[in-house]
């Protein structure tokens, strides 16, 4: 997965470069830019001089140095300055005390800077993240694992059922509560099925009846159990629920599980199905199979999603609730279908978006949502959407919408007119409110 080139970064790397060898060549040099124009898109940027900036981190890392029993001289030589007496008086500007003194009381080498960018050693950088909803460990590896099995499941579209139903991996048994997982469709199908099974449990519902097996019934059946599933956690996650206990009564004898030791083992077994996934779509033929790495997923998620000036600069948002409301980013979508926007399309909704149901009955991914809509706006138009009854109910940083719309326009020169129930399941991210499914059921059209 490529991204997009980071201007700010490129610029901040040089800037670590000249900290690390301040004999280099001028960074504006190096950047192909004016020292004017440098330092004002440093400046914008961090809220910092780029000089200001560079002497922060030289003397951060000095006074790490200097806690590892590093020598005053050395030290200030390392940072750029070559009289030890202008090293030891900007030391003592920065910090306080002498760096003398400040070796042997010990105490944070970090100094005050409000875009929370900080030397971080032994050679790199600590970038804190100033406001928006912070996303907890549990929250990252629940909606990587949603994610991801998402992109294994619209990969897998591009086999035959003769290939999803080879025995590739002859007698493989993840659980022996879950049988054998021989082919590609079965470790696609329990990927999916385990969270059914376990969100059912946990809240109380009839276990589902035998599922179907087909690659568009796993994707639908993915886009709705991938937002329960995630709406679950938040909800206990914040409300301090991990450590409460259900008991299960259509296990035979019923059993006890607490909710964190529950997502604790969907999340255990849903890995290594993943990464045998990962392998079999590959021997399978597949290639440009999407990263098993978090932090691949992450690096991906913070280039659609990246931080603004004030952001970096670490300024407070006036409001700590998005500056929307889930309505106005439902009526932003339909808008964006009306006016053909790609770019907005992709700019409301999450990288592990998912969408299911309408007239085709299909499910799909954020690129694939993309990819359907360019192939729509090219040969139709939306004359006319309207919602009505719209119910919103907003779970912390999670709101669940519901409502009834409708829909005229012109497909392939012939009039169209639609209408259906709709769930979103919106986040809240830096402010705004965002996409991250969509599930639609079809209504008969009103008579005229």
């Amino acid at each position: 997965m490529r991204t997009p080139p980071d201007r700010l970064r490129h610029l901040i790397e040089l800037l670590i470069d000249s900290v690390a060898d301040p004999d280099a060549a001028p960074v504006h040099e190096r950047a192909y830019l004016s020292r004017f124009h440098l330092d004002r898109l440093i400046t914008a940027g961090l809220g910092e001089p780029p000089a200001a900036f560079r002497r922060r981190l030289a003397l951060e890392r000095a006074a790490w140095r200097l806690q590892r029993s590093g020598s005053v001289t050395d030290a200030g030589l390392e940072a750029g300055y070559e009289a030890t007496e202008s090293f030891i008086r900007a030391f003592r500007r920065a910090y306080g005390v002498s760096p003398g003194r400040f070796a042997g009381r010990g105490g944070d080498f970090r100094l005050v800077a409000a875009n929370g960018i900080h030397f971080h050693p032994p050679a790199g950088l600590l970038l804190s993240h100033p406001g928006g909803t912070p996303m907890t460990l549990t929250t990252r590896l629940l909606e990587h694992d949603v994610w991801l099995t998402g992109e294994l499941l619209d990969h897998a579209g591009r086999l035959t059922d003769d290939d999803l139903d080879r025995e590739v991996r002859p007698g493989h048994v993840v659980h022996h509560f879950d049988g054998p997982e021989a082919t590609a469709r079965q470790m696609l199908d329990r990927l999916v099925w385990t969270k059914e099974v376990w969100v059912a449990a946990m809240e109380g519902r009839p276990l589902p009846g035998e599922p179907d097996r087909s690659l568009a019934a796993m994707k639908n059946r993915h886009a709705a159990v991938g937002p329960e599933f995630l709406t679950l956690a938040r909800d206990l996650e914040s409300g301090h629920g991990w450590n409460d206990v259900f008991v299960d009564a259509l296990c035979e004898p019923p059993q006890s599980f607490s909710f964190g030791g529950v997502f604790a083992h969907i999340l255990t077994y849903s890995a290594q199905r993943r990464q045998l996934l990962l392998d079999v779509l590959a021997e399978l033929g597949l290639a440009d199979l999407p990263s098993a790495c978090p932090m691949e997923w992450e690096r991906s998620r913070q280039s659609d999603r990246p931080h603004s000036p004030e952001a970096l600069r670490g300024a407070a948002a006036p409001s700590a609730q998005p500056v929307h409301t889930p309505q106005d980013a439902i009526r932003r979508w339909w808008q964006a279908m009306q006016d053909k926007d790609l770019d907005r399309l992709r700019e409301l909704t999450l990288p592990d978006y998912l969408s299911a149901g309408g007239p085709d009955v299909m499910a799909a991914g954020r690129e694939n949502l993309l990819t359907q809509a360019a192939e729509f706006f090219r040969s139709a138009r939306i004359d006319h959407w309207a919602l009505d009854d719209v119910t919103v109910r907003e779970l912390g940083g999670t709101a669940v919408c519901s409502y009834t719309w409708e829909e005229t326009g012109e497909h392939g020169g012939q009039p169209f007119a639609m209408r259906g129930v709709a769930t979103d399941v919106l986040v809240a991210r830096d402010g705004r409110w965002l996409h991250q499914s969509h599930h639609v059921s079809m209504l008969p059209p009103t008579s005229p």
